[in-house]
């Protein structure tokens, strides 16, 4: 625990615990209130950050203070009767009474969602039976629900577990669930999505580990894009929140005490003392978000797409309701509802590419869907295929193995912030893209400003399984850039500061600097010393705070390359340093120019760079690893 976290209190501490462990030398300001009872108060963070433009990120927390006596309590900690399971026919009826005001009056936000087709049914779904059948069966909805409406259904979001999950649809088991097969021999969270679906007069239920053939490749190929589809035209989204397994149920026992909200007693400077709550922003991520199952992979879009999504967390099922506690925890940098992503032109600072609140949107999905898990690695594309279709028809931008195209030299910039081991799995996306190596990301996001691209993008391609949908089965793919080329040698003191290089320039002279270069994976560590390969992505100019008027320090984003294959010229990514001393800006910048015998425009200093970055060098390709084969067995370099 950093000096900081020590003496935070438990909301600020949680606030911050994800970020601390990539960050370094954090610092923080006081608790400051914006008025009295009732108010926000705010307490702000700051750490160095090498994924920030200014080299500094700032984290703000906030929370409430609600006097415990008012017509605002009683309405919104209503826990008086709070029952002893989560599960109770007094919690069923609550839930059902939300679900039911959602499908009738919420029209515009839940009821037409921008993704759901009128009609669409999924390949598969159960049939549970009216309230006192003891059998479910199988459906095929081309066969067994054709020729009428289409009938309502739910979806269920659950953690598959650790160990083998025995209740499957394997093609020996397609023929016996047809016929059907008991409700008392499922595992108990599904038993208990019978239980929700009958007392929501809904009879049919789509779960993935019954609906896709789970031992036919070519099934899951066909079914896994489609999880977009049935998440958007389900009635509900039931998610069991609390439960690491199928077997751990739906339903929870719970306390008055899991839920309700911190007290404080305050003094006046009369002496007065009053109670009151405190309830803060990350309250909904602490009692949901957070748990055992938004932290699988597939989650992440089910939920965002789930319009209308049910949570069964260890404490009070939560809902976005207007009279109930979430609407004290907006969040203005949390991740908005897809449905609200518009295109506005004016926040775009270069023309032609995916404008600046879309992208920034996508940088937040990636980072949030990073920190995710996955029973099988292979999945990681294929659980964003539904955001990144939504995405293109949004933009109608071309979609490259987890990037874009208008805005691939932005974020080509994303960052390992705890790298692992390099994924021994089936590939799944080229070296440059985030998708390539599991843990958490922090991606670069754009910047309005004095940005200028030291590379050009001459090419890009990527290969995949099926032309028609190029979010998923990537097998291969290059990016072809044009820019300097620059090799450096370096020294590193693993016994003082194990992470930081003392990097010398091939330029003839001049002192060492220093930088920190993040690592994409585990095994690719920096020795005593030696040499590296680096591009540097872009120039950015940012105000100094501080500084006099109009001061700007520049700043660079490299990458670092290595061979990746006996084809000269072909590299994959490895790593990524930024640069911000003034002295070592200059002398990469100033290296870059005389590579390619361009003078750069520099009559202003610290102001504007303008540097063309062509000719001598020629074309560098940044493609797959070496190593690095397809599931089809040729090389993924190869095109």
């Amino acid at each position: 625990m950093s000096p900081v976290e020590s003496w935070l209190c438990a909301i600020c501490r949680e606030a911050i615990q994800g970020k601390s462990d990539g960050l370094t030398n954090s610092g923080a300001t006081p608790a400051v209130p914006s008025g009295g009872a009732g108010s926000w108060f705010r307490f702000s963070v700051i750490f160095d950050d090498p994924t920030a433009e200014g080299g500094v990120q700032l984290m703000d927390v906030s929370f409430r203070l609600i006097p415990s006596q008012g017509s605002e309590s009683e309405e919104l900690f209503v826990f008086a009767e709070l029952e002893g399971n989560t599960g109770s026919a007094t919690t069923l009826d609550t839930v059902y009474a939300w679900f039911s005001e959602c499908s009738s009056h919420h029209q515009e936000r839940c009821k037409n969602p921008p993704t759901s087709t009128d009609g669409w049914l999924p390949t598969r779904l159960l049939d549970v039976g009216a309230n006192s059948a003891s059998h479910w069966k199988l459906l095929i909805s081309d066969i067994d629900l054709r020729g009428g409406p289409a009938p309502a259904y739910l979806t269920l979001s659950y953690r598959w577990g650790t160990n083998p999950q025995h209740a499957l649809l394997l093609s020996s088991t397609l023929d016996q669930y047809r016929k059907g097969s008991r409700i008392s021999d499922l595992p108990q969270t599904f038993q208990d999505l019978v239980v929700v679906a009958r007392r929501f007069g809904v009879r049919y239920v789509w779960i993935d580990c019954f609906s896709i053939i789970q031992d036919c490749q070519d099934d899951w190929e066909a079914e896994a894009p489609m999880m977009r589809q049935v998440y958007a035209n389900a009635a509900c989204n039931i998610a069991a929140s609390a439960s690491d397994s199928p077997e751990g149920g739906l339903f929870q026992s719970r306390t008055i005490q899991d839920v309700w909200p911190g007290v404080i007693v305050k003094k006046s400077t009369l002496g007065h003392e009053e109670r009151v709550y405190c309830v803060d922003s990350i309250y909904w991520d602490r009692n949901l978000l957070t748990s055992s199952l938004h932290t699988r992979g597939w989650v992440l879009w089910e939920c965002l797409e789930g319009h209308r999504c049910e949570g069964f967390p260890n404490g009070v099922p939560l809902y976005d309701s207007p009279k109930s506690i979430d609407q004290l925890l907006v969040r203005p940098g949390g991740i908005e509802y897809l449905g609200r992503l518009q295109d506005q032109g004016g926040n775009c600072y270069r023309e032609n590419a995916m404008v600046l609140d879309a992208v920034n949107q996508w940088c937040d999905l990636v980072t949030a869907y990073s920190h995710c898990h996955f029973t099988n690695p292979e999945d990681k594309l294929y659980a964003f295929s539904g955001i990144a279709k939504f995405f293109q028809e949004i933009t109608d931008e071309t979609y490259i193995a987890g990037l874009w195209r208008s805005r691939i030299l932005d974020l080509l910039g994303w960052v390992m912030t705890r790298p692992k081991a390099k994924p021994s799995g089936a590939y799944r996306a080229p070296s440059w893209s985030w998708a390539s190596v599991d843990g958490p990301v922090e991606m670069s996001k754009p910047v309005l400003g004095d940005v200028e691209p030291l590379l050009t993008v001459l090419e890009v391609q990527v290969s995949t399984k099926r032309e028609e949908d190029k979010t998923v089965g990537v097998t291969g793919g290059f990016i072809k850039l044009r820019g300097a080329f620059i090799t450096a040698s370096y020294t590193r003191d693993s016994t003082r500061a194990p992470r930081l290089l003392q990097i010398q320039l091939d330029d003839g002279g001049g002192t060492p600097f220093s930088a920190w270069p993040w690592l994409d994976t585990t095994e690719v560590q920096f020795g005593e010393g030696g040499a590296f390969d680096f591009l540097v992505l872009h120039s950015l100019v940012s105000s100094s705070e501080g500084n006099v008027a109009n001061a700007k320090v520049p700043r660079l984003k490299c990458l670092v390359l290595a061979p990746a294959s006996e084809v000269d010229g072909t590299y994959r990514r490895i790593r990524w340093f930024a640069l911000r001393d003034q002295e070592a800006v200059d002398r990469v910048l100033a290296f870059c120019c005389k590579c390619c015998a361009i003078l750069p425009r520099m009559q202003v200093r610290n102001v504007s760079m303008e540097i063309v970055q062509e000719g001598a060098m020629g074309c560098r390709d940044l493609r797959d690893a070496a190593g690095d084969v397809g599931q089809n067995g040729r090389h993924c370099g190869e095109t």
